[in-house]
């Protein structure tokens, strides 16, 4: 699952706008949020690619050894963020602010109600 192309983008920024201005017409007033939010999007997906190409450039500059050094850097972190998992007061923690993380994880808003029923030993 990569980024669209530049061309994807457009389409897809293209049907959203004519999406809206549908809306628009089915009620006779501008939709501010839904243009709001489609320039969001649109800023997101720009500084995302953005941010890839720099680190890809980074990347190809260092050279295999550099790589190999980050991916040894990444695995110890996601080894040093399992390790922390597993504390019943991080699990606890994470369980009660599950309505402000996990939004932006899942990129949708959370039900409260179903947060509120997580159990701190994960299920």
């Amino acid at each position: 699952c990569g980024m669209p192309s530049p061309d994807e983008q457009e389409a897809l920024f293209a049907y959203l706008e004519q999406i809206a201005a549908q809306f628009e017409a089915e009620s006779g007033q501008p939709d501010v949020e839904t243009r709001a939010k489609i320039e969001q999007l649109r800023g997101v997906l720009s500084g995302r690619s953005a941010k890839v190409e720099q680190e890809s450039a980074r990347l190809a500059e260092a050279g295999d050894a550099a790589i190999l050094a980050e991916m040894h850097h990444v695995q110890e972190e996601l080894s040093n963020v399992e390790g922390l998992l597993q504390e019943d007061g991080v699990k606890g923690f994470l369980s009660q602010a599950a309505d402000v993380w996990v939004p932006v994880i899942a990129g949708a808003p959370v039900d409260p109600e179903s947060s509120a029923d997580m159990n701190t030993d994960g299920t």
